[in-house]
């Protein structure tokens, strides 16, 4: 994500901020979780706080801290609501990154009508600036993953088949190529069409090894629950650890961004089903200190799933309540639909049934919606 090179596509090149602005997206650091926020010396030249303040939320919400902080963060940012031209989509000073982490940030923070207009902007910049490459492509794959993230997923693939497509052209192997395979997959997949998406990432080689930058989604945790999805959980739970422990390493454990716990779960239930439980509920309780509506329902419809009876049911009642104050729509419907074939009264199982496939309906999501309409022919729920 954050080595495009400018120079490669024509576009300004980057100066300055470069030693700090790079450490923030290694996927490896020998400093660890304890080491140093970023910003220390960059705070002695002037004009330099917002991008401080960008750098440290993006720290905050990578490690999944309280939202508040990060939150605060990024709009001190902000002044009057708008970048300053310091971190404007075309000022070279900091390039297109530090933009592109403050959105996301919003994004992972719930608050998405200020990622949007964010990435909206970026993709007017670019266009009237001329800038067809990366930048673009960049853009587009912002967009891409606001969409899924809020349950759009026919707009999400489009805007995600144009990155892929940008990235096609610059050549295989750039963080923007592997941003947007790894995105699309995970739509594709979400909308009910998991060989394709198996067969995109055997297509581009979405696998290990994997690049030393950042890849949005994490690809390690999305190339485990590929393989879970495929039925291989055995090698799911092998990749899934293996993220898991890097991601420790380093103290990152926004359960948004790689929610390597949840899938390990249930990569390891069948089997080791104690250890399936505390896996998720340490997934829950890292969601729950970010305070987060969005992370906590999907970290408590994943716990769900470790879970049998009664419990199971009580979980994914409240994985609802979170994810209908979140705008994960998506997250949402599949909570729904969960519910819907978890023992409850028949009465409640049909509600949410319905209103699961109302919302998979909206998003896209053909292959929930046809599990909705499944069990709502089947007669879900206990009661009667």
């Amino acid at each position: 994500m954050g080595c495009l090179s400018r120079e490669a596509e024509g576009n300004p090149p980057f100066r300055g901020g470069e030693e700090v602005k790079f450490a923030a997206f290694q996927s490896e650091d020998a400093d660890g979780p304890d080491g140093a926020a970023p910003g220390g010396a960059v705070f002695e030249h002037d004009g330099l706080a917002h991008a401080v303040a960008v750098l440290r939320c993006w720290d905050l919400t990578l490690r999944g801290a309280d939202r508040a902080r990060a939150l605060a963060l990024a709009d001190s940012a902000l002044p009057q609501g708008r970048l300053p031209h310091s971190l404007g989509w075309t000022n070279t000073t900091w390039g297109f990154e530090l933009p592109g982490i403050l959105g996301l940030s919003y994004l992972y923070a719930d608050r998405v009508e200020r990622a949007e207009e964010l990435f909206t902007e970026a993709v007017r910049a670019y266009e009237v600036a001329g800038w067809s490459g990366g930048h673009l492509g960049f853009a587009y794959l912002l967009t891409g993953m606001l969409r899924f993230r809020c349950g759009a997923l026919v707009e999400a693939e489009d805007y995600l088949r144009r990155a892929l497509r940008t990235a096609g052209r610059i050549g295989p192997g750039t963080p923007l190529h592997w941003d947007a395979v790894g995105a699309l997959a995970e739509t594709l997949a979400a909308r009910g069409r998991l060989e394709e998406a198996l067969e995109l990432a055997r297509e581009h080689a979405f696998g290990p090894p994997y690049p030393t930058v950042m890849v949005l989604p994490d690809a390690p945790t999305l190339y485990g629950r590929l393989l879970l999805a495929a039925g291989d959980a055995a090698g799911a739970a092998e990749v899934l650890t293996a993220a898991g422990a890097a991601l420790d390493a380093r103290g990152w454990r926004n359960t948004v961004w790689a929610p390597w716990l949840g899938h390990l779960a249930r990569a390891v239930a069948p089997s080791e089903p104690q250890r399936a439980r505390e896996l998720a509920g340490e997934a829950v309780r890292r969601a729950r200190r970010s305070g987060t509506d969005s992370a906590v329902g999907s970290a408590l419809r994943l716990c769900a799933a470790v879970h049998d009876g009664p419990r199971a049911a009580e979980l994914l009642a409240q994985a609802v309540r979170h994810l209908e104050r979140s705008p994960a729509r998506y997250e949402h419907a599949m909570a729904l639909v969960d519910l819907g074939g978890a023992p409850v009264p028949a009465p409640q199982a049909r509600a949410a049934l319905a209103r699961g496939l109302e919302l998979a309906v909206e998003c896209g999501a053909d292959g929930l919606a046809d599990r909705a309409r499944g069990l709502l022919e089947a007669g879900a729920g206990a009661g009667g």
